[in-house]
Parts: C-alpha cells; structure tokens; sequence
C-alpha cells in the first residue's frame, strides 16, 4: 500500500507493516524521533529514509554521521566535559578560533563566530 499524506498515515497507524510504503516527510514535533523508530520497526519503507528525515534537521547528527566530510576537527559537544577535552584537543593543534552551531535553530540563528576560545567556554558554561 502506497501512503502519500501524513494525515493518512495517522489514521491508519496502528495497521500499518510492511506493506506499506510512506512517501513524505514526518512533522518536525517532538514525537519525530519515536514515530520514525517505530514505522522502521515495523518494516514501514519511508521514502525519504528514516535517516535522511533525522539528518534534515539537526545539525548535531550530520556532524557525527557524515564526520568523514566535515571540516577537520568538526566535532558533537553535548557536555560540558566534551567541551573541555575539544577545548583541550584545539590547543594541541593551535586553533585559536571557532564556530559554534546551535542544534535545531535555523535559517542561521544559533551560528556563533568565536576569536577567543576561553569566552567560547565561559559562555558557552553559563
């Protein structure tokens, strides 16, 4: 069975397996990661992909999925405690600078230029 609507999708949750094929995106809400779990779980064939719906909108999961094609020393930092070991590993390599993006913010909110990376940590530990 072919779905093409999200609306359809949703009336049609509960029977849905694998036989069906999703054509369209999953809303962007907090429920996406788990419905998008849950339909590959059940065989559910999402064009585009599961992954690919993931990686549209956070940021964070391109830079740790597709690592290999980022700029060099690109790196996920989601503690505090990564920060310092990235802080730590940019001396090591003589970087003075960064930027910074904030996850789930776009049209270029969230995208911080830092010439100095100690108010990068101070800030950034806030």
């Amino acid at each position: 069975m072919l779905i093409t609507r999200y609306s359809h999708l949703v009336q049609m949750y509960h029977t849905l397996g694998p036989e069906v094929v999703f054509i369209g995106q999953i809303p962007n809400t907090a429920m996406k990661a788990a419905i998008l779990l849950d339909l590959t779980a059940r065989g559910v064939r999402l064009l585009p992909p599961a992954t690919a719906q993931m990686l549209n909108g956070a940021k964070t999961a391109q830079a740790l999925l597709l690592a290999p094609w980022m700029l060099p020393h690109t790196q996920v930092i989601t503690r505090r405690k990564a920060l310092l070991d990235a802080l730590h590993d940019y001396g090591k390599h003589g970087i003075a600078a960064a930027v910074t993006k904030h996850d789930h913010l776009h049209c270029g909110h969230g995208v911080r230029c830092w010439n100095d990376l100690e108010m990068l940590y101070n800030v950034m530990s806030l």
